[in-house]
């Protein structure tokens, strides 16, 4: 008879905190999502590392009364937070590392006023790159 024995670790999840600003302070009541960082393919690397966006969100929480807000469980990787607020420009931060056991912070400001983007997205060869989102910090 013989008995197969499996064990699996989970990996430990990170405590994560932080805060949402605007123009006249910390902000309560408000979203911030978060997403895994995707590595975009090799043939997208740039002299200055990989670029990573933001998949698909798997985290959402709302900031307290004073603005400040605590994802208790998320899990090992590399996480975008995003905060979006009507009447401010949306606030990123870059990817935030989850090890195990660590509690990072992380601190989101919205900006008032107009904000206007423009450019052309090009690769290393300088050719034009069609159908990718462009984030601004």
């Amino acid at each position: 008879m013989w008995v197969l024995l499996v064990s699996f670790a989970l990996a430990a999840p990170c405590t994560l905190s932080g805060s949402v600003a605007g123009p006249t302070g910390l902000l309560g009541g408000v979203e911030v999502v978060f997403a895994p960082a995707v590595a975009l393919p090799e043939r997208f690397e740039g002299s200055g590392g990989v670029f990573e966006l933001p998949g698909e969100p798997a985290a959402r929480v709302v900031t307290d009364a004073s603005g400040h807000f605590v994802v208790p469980e998320l899990a090992q990787g590399r996480w975008h937070a995003s905060v979006v607020q009507p009447g401010l420009v949306p606030g990123t931060v870059p990817p935030i590392l989850c090890a195990p056991g660590s509690a990072p912070t992380v601190a989101l400001t919205l900006v008032g006023g107009d904000v206007t983007l423009r450019g052309r997205l090009t690769d290393p060869a300088g050719r034009v790159v069609v159908g990718r989102a462009v984030v601004s910090r």
